[in-house]
């Protein structure tokens, strides 16, 4: 549409379209139908009236069809009209005039060859009608893609309501706004009591079809029956109003208006109520320590409610917050020590008061209370593991000098109560492995705090003090104090000690007599490893951190040269330092906890089998405890590694963006660090040193640790080397286990094959480590009696065995070829049938052999039957050995299942195996004793011991349930149907979780097929006895994967996926297992860094807060936030942690002055 001048095209007029006059044409088409005629149709030029023949036709029909009356009336009205239409056109003729004086002069006007403008026509042509719109389409339109959007129409919705609805109005009034859940007023129904529904009972034979239904709201028919019930049934003694009885009649009540009256605070109620019925069962029940702990825990979310104050309105919303927090902590300590004089001698109840107490009270209070604790209870173990923990946590009060004295009374108290010094106190049990675990505990924190020298003089010394002791001073009679009057000559001799090279023992050098020569002082590759990195150069920061990690990895072992000749005076360690450390042992196995703690210290990898893990055997050196306190547990798991859970899955799977987010190296050497050969040297000495100490069966374990070590050096050089120096590096490490194997005691040993073959499997040579399985299954079986469990080597070659398989059904998987799934048949039906193993060839085993081994293995289930051995626990080796052999015959079959059959039927030998044993009873009826005094403990510990082993039984086999589940899903050329779903799968897990729940196995293959809704869930909610930190990793796990995947697929480093895993992190660290555990606080340091790092500065600060005794921490927080270098190196100076690179020294390396970054110009480097 365009606009255009009136008048422009007077002598050419717009000829109407045909569609307007189309009415004309059409007698049965009125005018009031189509479109009206123009006004001038009823005229004819020359001025005069014209009738048309449908208009006289019309008045023909009036005339004859009217009356004489009427025609009198209406000649009447004509007259009227006349005069009136008289008037009429004598102002019309008027006006005619003088438009007709305005046509001329604008013609005029429009005649001139000037533009012409509407302000020259004033009084000529009103401007309504000095523009007339063209109905023409612009053809120029044609060149142009689309119409220009302001030449299109718009319109706007004026009418509410429907369309063609006579109800339908312009102006509609607004809706009233509708209440929402959260408002004062509806949380008045969400906090009142639900209304009992109430249930008609049915009368006639129509209603018996819904005897079922239960109405939410009353219909009409049953709201009039209920009014016709008679009074006397609501109202018996006539006491209740109108409204009550319509409320108890269930036909009304009270109203909206009634209710803000009675009920002014529903909330408050509701929660008073809640608060009533706990003081109720805590007045019936005192003694119900759980209940007090709940009721504590309840005050978390009662207190806002119940005892607000007034005066928290006109306050501060941060001071408001911070009265309350204090009033309720004061609160707690109120009900549990009300709860502690119910229960004086409890320790969780003291644990929770002193645990809330921590941000109530100074530190002054803190310590009184905790030396108060420490006097009551002084052969509690745990007491003395809290406050251990307590004093390496607790951050304004924390100095690493306090710590270590803290521990130093420890050692003190409980050698006092080993020697029968300190009589107030029994002494607590196995008190020469809780001496040992208090040992280990202060070498991590002197680990942590930078000084792994006092680690290893700590170690080297106690092994001295105990395994190498001169004759005249190892008898019980000797007293410590003169045992470290010798000692003491031969610690500052510095002479070679406990796994330093050419060391012979503290015994030796005493007996000999020799004056000691210092080696002497070579340059080694650390100070080149130093040029390189200044030669490099960076940022102060930069260089600082690369230095001190260097000599980190490199300072480890204390000053073993001259002592004039050291630099750093803190590489020496007085024996001073450690005196109040060190302890003797007396039995045989405490020395051997002793020195297979401080490997465990030191990264040696431990023995992993699911079998032995299952059910230990006293005879299998497999099956010594190794496992410290789970207090400590949390505060030494600094990286994925020392969690002995995870480290190898993220290693196996490690990319670029892995590295750049878990690089959690920790500070000092470690065995998966390829740069620390001086470190893997030290332990292989330690190992053969060790070795060469303890009886037979000792030493087979730790020989067994000494090839998991080699193994685990060849994969940590193999990720950084090429391939020549890593095939060097094989054929020496199967020089070394060869000459094991060649010892006589070890010539017929199966576990040391059977590492021996893992190591060549960990190599890639899986055709030797098949060999290496093979003879020593055929060495092992040579006597035929394989299944029978009072064999001596039952169960080594139940394991070797079940390697055997693995290896073949990895190589199956592989390769597809049939000819190891073949392997694996005949394997089972030799030694099941015979007794005995025989290599097999590949040829696929006879239908009768099969038929005859099924049979054979289904005698021994029901001859060793797991239900009744859960009941017997009399025997312990004899009937382990039982165990074992018949979860392997369910393992057996289930695998001849699924390689002839399917997967279903191995899927049913496993679930009704473990249904029976799930349901199996603890006691027989005729086991059990008649009810006396004196078997009633010994009724409960058997009961005990049945809990235990059933336990332990059905994790062995989940264990292998759910490795033929995962094996059969990649055999998709054998197994056709060998998938699971993964919620089938993830109940199976789950309900072996529920067995075990702290099974590393177990709960990586929870991580690994968490659903989407459990990773949107976050963490579940465990109590803090239930959860540990294990568990707590494993909940992490698929979240820090799924993050660092999309991560690595973005390119900006602000991503919503890490506000999911911040807020299960924040979870995480919130709770006691990992309110204090390095890894976790690491986890977040680095994912804020890469998602929000705004908000780093003040995570950094909470960070240091909660681990204030941990240096990689604080080396963190330098790498992330490099502007705060020399603050950092200020609170480790002052919290007394080891600072090897001071910054004045790093000025003199660098000879130039020191350029500070600024923590804004940090952050931004980093965006």
């Amino acid at each position: 549409m365009a606009l255009f001048p009136a008048y422009a095209k007077q002598d050419i007029p717009p000829k109407p379209p045909a569609a307007t006059l189309a009415w004309l044409s059409n007698a049965s088409c009125p005018p009031e139908i189509g479109q009206q005629p123009p006004a001038e149709s009823g005229k004819a030029e020359d001025g005069l009236a014209v009738r048309t023949p449908q208009e006289g036709r019309e008045s023909l029909q009036e005339t004859v069809a009217s009356p004489p009356e009427s025609r009198k009336k209406k000649k009447k009205k004509k007259e009227k009209k006349h005069k009136k239409k008289g008037k009429k056109t004598r102002k019309d003729e008027l006006r005619e005039s003088d438009s007709s004086f305005n046509e001329e002069s604008a013609e005029k006007i429009m005649s001139s060859s000037k533009s012409v403008f509407l302000e020259g026509l004033q009084g000529i042509v009103k401007p309504e009608e000095a523009f007339f719109v063209s109905t023409d389409g612009d053809l120029n339109n044609r060149a142009l893609a689309t119409t220009h959007y302001t030449q299109l129409a718009s319109y706007k919705t004026r009418a509410k309501g429907e369309l063609g609805s006579r109800h339908s109005s312009h102006n509609s009034k607004l809706k009233k706004k509708i209440t929402r859940y959260f408002k004062k007023s509806s949380l008045r129904t969400l906090y009142a009591d639900a209304t009992p529904v109430r249930r008609l009972l049915p009368s006639t034979a129509t209603t018996t079809a819904l005897e079922n239904y239960v109405p939410l709201s009353l219909t009409h028919a049953e709201e009039t029956k209920v009014k016709s019930v008679p009074a006397s049934t609501v109202n018996l003694l006539g006491i209740y109003d109108a409204k009550t009885e319509q409320y108890i009649s269930g036909t009304g009540g009270l109203t909206l208006d009634d209710e803000v009256e009675t009920c002014q605070d529903p909330e408050y109620e509701m929660w008073q109520a809640k608060a009533k019925k706990y003081n109720e069962q805590l007045g019936k029940e005192p003694f119900n320590v759980a209940l007090w702990l709940e009721f504590v825990r309840f005050q978390d979310s009662s207190y806002k409610v119940l005892y607000r104050g007034d005066g928290d309105k006109d306050s501060g919303e941060g001071k408001k917050h911070k009265v309350t927090h204090r009033a309720l902590a004061e609160r707690k300590i109120s009900i549990l020590d009300s709860a502690i004089k119910k229960n004086i001698r409890n320790l969780e109840l003291c644990f929770e008061r002193l645990e809330i107490g921590r941000d109530l009270w100074d530190d002054k209070k803190l310590k009184q209370e905790w030396d108060t604790l420490v006097f009551s209870f002084p052969n509690k173990i745990r007491v003395w593991h809290k406050y251990l923990a307590y004093v390496q946590t607790h951050f304004t009060s924390f100095s690493l000098t306090s710590a270590v004295r803290t521990f130093g009374k420890c050692t003190e108290r409980l050698q006092q109560m080993r020697d029968g010094v300190f009589l107030t106190h029994a002494p607590p049990a196995d008190i020469g492995r809780c001496l040992v675990d208090v040992a280990i505990q202060l070498a991590h924190v002197w680990r942590q705090g930078g000084h792994m020298e006092r680690s290893i003089a700590l170690f080297q010394a106690l092994v001295e003090l105990n395994l190498f002791c001169p004759k005249h001073s190892s008898t019980r009679g000797v007293a410590l104090e003169a045992k470290l009057a010798l000692f003491e000559p031969f610690w500052d001799s510095r002479a070679a000690r406990f796994g330093e090279e050419s060391a012979v023992g503290w015994a030796q050098v005493m007996e000999r007599r020799e004056p000691v020569q210092f080696p002497e002082v070579i340059l080694e590759g650390m100070i080149d490893e130093e040029d390189d990195v200044l030669g490099e150069g960076g940022t102060t920061s930069g260089l600082w951190l690369a230095l001190e990690t260097c000599r980190e990895r490199r300072h480890w072992l204390p000053w073993e040269q001259d002592p004039e000749d050291c630099e750093d005076p803190e590489r020496m360690v007085p024996l001073e330092d450690i005196l109040p450390h060190l302890f003797t042992l007396t039995s045989e196995e405490e020395k051997f906890y002793l020195v297979l703690q401080f490997l465990r210290f030191f990264g040696v990898p431990d023995i992993e089998d699911a079998t032995s893990q299952g059910l230990p055997n006293p005879k299998n050196p497999r099956s010594i405890s190794t496992k410290t306190g789970d207090i400590f547990k949390p505060l030494v798991i600094e990286t994925l590694y020392d969690a002995n859970l995870f480290g190898n899955h993220f290693q196996k799977r490690q990319n670029d963006m892995d590295k750049i987010i878990l690089s959690f190296d920790a500070v000092g050497p470690s065995v998966v660090v390829p740069a620390c050969d001086d470190y893997y040297h030290f332990l292989c000495r330690v190992i053969q040193r060790a070795v060469s100490v303890f009886e037979s069966q000792h030493r087979q374990y730790l020989t067994l640790l000494h090839i998991k070590l080699l193994g685990a050096h060849y994969q940590a050089k193999a990720l950084g080397e090429d391939e020549g120096k890593c095939k060097s590096l094989g054929k020496e490490i199967k020089k070394q286990i060869k000459s094991i194997l060649k010892q006589e005691e070890f010539r017929m040993c199966i576990p040391v094959y059977q590492e021996y073959g893992k190591v060549e499997e960990a190599m890639g040579h899986v055709a030797e480590a098949e060999k290496v399985y093979v003879t020593a299954l055929t060495i092992g079986t040579t006597s035929g009696k394989a299944l029978e469990a009072n064999s001596e080597d039952f169960r080594a070659v139940m394991d070797l065995f079940l390697s055997y398989i693995h290896l073949e059904m990895n190589q199956e998987i592989k390769l597809c070829s049939g000819y190891h799934s073949n392997n694996i048949l005949q394997s089972i039906c030799s030694l099941v049938n015979e007794g005995r193993f025989r290599a097999p060839d590949g040829s696929p085993a006879s239908g009768g052999n099969l038929l005859k081994t099924k049979k054979k293995l289904l005698q021994l289930q029901d001859q060793h039957n797991l239900m009744l051995i859960c009941t017997n626990v009399v025997s312990e080796t004899e009937k382990e050995n039982e165990n074992v052999l018949a979860i392997k015959a369910v393992t057996f079959l289930a695998l001849i299942q699924l390689l002839t059959i399917g997967f279903r039927p191995a899927c049913l030998v496993f679930e009704s195996t473990i249904e029976k044993v799930s349901n199996a009873a603890l006691h027989r009826p005729e086991d059990t004793p008649l009810p006396d005094e004196g078997t009633a403990d010994a009724k409960n510990t058997k009961n005990n011991k049945g809990k235990i082993v059933k336990a332990k039984i059905l994790e062995c086999l989940y264990e292998d349930y759910l490795w033929i589940i995962e094996a059969s899903g990649r055999l998709g050329h054998l197994v056709r149907d060998g998938s699971m779903s993964p919620v089938c799968l993830r109940s199976v897990v789950a309900a072996a979780l529920k067995v075990a729940p702290e099974n590393p196995r177990f709960l990586l293959l929870l991580a690994q097929n968490q659903s989407w809704r459990n990773l949107v869930s976050g963490l579940e909610t465990l109590s803090s006895e239930s959860c540990s930190i294990v568990t707590l990793v494993s909940q992490l796990l698929p979240h820090i994967q799924k993050t660092i995947n999309l991560i690595t697929h973005t390119s900006d480093g602000m991503l919503s996926c890490g506000h999911r895993l911040e807020n299960v992190l924040e979870q995480g660290v919130r709770r006691p297992p990992g309110s204090h555990c390095p890894l976790l606080w690491r986890l977040y340091l680095a994912l804020v860094a890469a998602t929000r790092p705004k908000g780093l500065k003040n995570l950094v600060y909470r960070a240091l807060v909660q681990c204030p005794g941990v240096k990689s921490v604080y080396l963190d927080c330098v790498r992330l936030l490099p502007g705060m270098l020399r603050e950092v190196v200020k609170l480790l100076t002052e919290k007394g942690m080891r600072v090897r690179l001071p910054l004045e020294e790093l000025q003199v390396l660098t000879e130039k002055e020191l350029e500070f970054e600024e923590e804004n110009d940090s952050t931004n480097s980093r965006q």
